[in-house]
């Protein structure tokens, strides 16, 4: 039986629509300035960011959180993820690749991040970023990815 991980941004957490914009690029421009500048810039979007069409599937699961995040983004997430996703668990880690390594032979990851070397552990939430990679499955609504965690 596989164990289902997901990512926070992208997945879980609209940054860009919080930022107020639909990116189609991984490194797009957000009111002038790089996403992770701006939100820089703003930190208390990452409190008040809403949540992406496919949270509601885990929100109040006990599931397991792989995020990338800055260090000063860190206090702003947590509270984030304690109002959304109060059961999960988070594994704070330093790079994507982590996110991998951190996985066991048939575990999968929800992810949007167009730059792994390996998708086969991967199911892609679908966005204009993420469109040529080749994933194990790419999901394009919520009801494509409640099929496949099923009743986790």
């Amino acid at each position: 039986m596989s164990r289902f991980f997901f990512d926070l941004d992208g997945v879980l957490r609209s940054l860009t629509a919080a930022c107020g914009y639909d990116p189609q690029s991984w490194n797009e421009i957000c009111h002038g300035l790089p996403v992770c500048e701006y939100i820089n810039r703003n930190l208390g979007l990452l409190v008040s960011a809403p949540e992406t069409e496919y949270c509601h599937l885990v929100a109040e699961k006990e599931i397991t959180v792989l995020t990338v995040q800055p260090l000063h983004w860190i206090p702003y997430t947590r509270f984030w993820i304690e109002d959304h996703l109060p059961l999960a668990t988070v594994k704070w880690c330093q790079h994507p690749s982590e996110k991998l390594e951190y996985m066991q032979e048939g575990d999968l990851l929800v992810e949007d991040y167009p730059h792994f070397s390996d998708y086969s552990k991967i199911i892609v939430i679908d966005r204009p970023y993420n469109r040529t990679v080749k994933p194990y499955k790419r999901v394009r609504t919520p009801e494509e990815l409640k099929g496949i965690l099923g009743d986790i």
